[in-house]
């Protein structure tokens, strides 16, 4: 039962509590319902948890397993493309970044004291974080900026590969957000090799 969804069992809740499962085994014709204690002794036993959740995104793209296969293989194998010549780089943004700053300046801890950290702030505004990772070395190349554009993008990759060596190829790991795929960063001029 604890397997199944509480609404199986005419239970409103929408995850089983303890107690909710001992109430869905008592209304049960017929059975004699275990006990609370009982009940979660063969809960833990079995390692069921039917009060935890996690979320989890499922992908409706055919091809999931396939490309996902493929980056992973470059994560793989990507020391030995980086000493023939081709260079795994892992590229992703982290957006509204708040940057704040404290009203007053903090007071150090002192004997029979804590530190003292004031709780008004200054609001400077939000960021976006540009960052790419470059797998076999592990170097990171970012920039931060107000805005997360195709431009700021394809200015984001020509910073990355001023600052790498020159590589037969760069393998670019990104996700499927539409800065990263505008006809600007496409372009000959724009990242060397593709995209994954």
């Amino acid at each position: 039962m604890a397997t199944r969804k509480p609404v199986t069992a005419h239970c409103p809740a929408t995850r089983w509590s303890l107690d909710d499962l001992v109430a869905a085994f008592q209304q049960q014709p017929g059975s004699r319902p275990p006990s609370r204690s009982s009940l979660w002794r063969i809960l833990e036993e079995a390692d069921l948890k039917p009060h935890r959740s996690v979320c989890w995104l499922n992908s409706h793209d055919p091809d999931f397993e396939a490309k996902a296969h493929t980056i992973c293989q470059l994560y793989i194998k990507a020391l030995r493309f980086f000493q023939e010549g081709r260079l795994v780089i892992c590229a992703d943004e982290k957006t509204g970044m708040q940057i704040l700053q404290r009203a007053y300046p903090t007071q150090p801890v002192q004997p029979s004291k804590p530190e003292k950290r004031e709780d008004e702030y200054i609001r400077h505004g939000v960021r976006a974080l540009l960052a790419s990772f470059v797998v076999p070395t592990g170097q990171l190349v970012w920039n931060l900026g107000q805005t997360r554009t195709s431009a700021d993008w394809a200015a984001h990759l020509t910073t990355v590969v001023q600052q790498l060596p020159v590589m037969q190829r760069y393998d670019w790991v990104v996700d499927n957000l539409h800065t990263h795929w505008s006809l600007g960063n496409l372009h000959p001029s724009g990242p060397p090799h593709g995209m994954l």
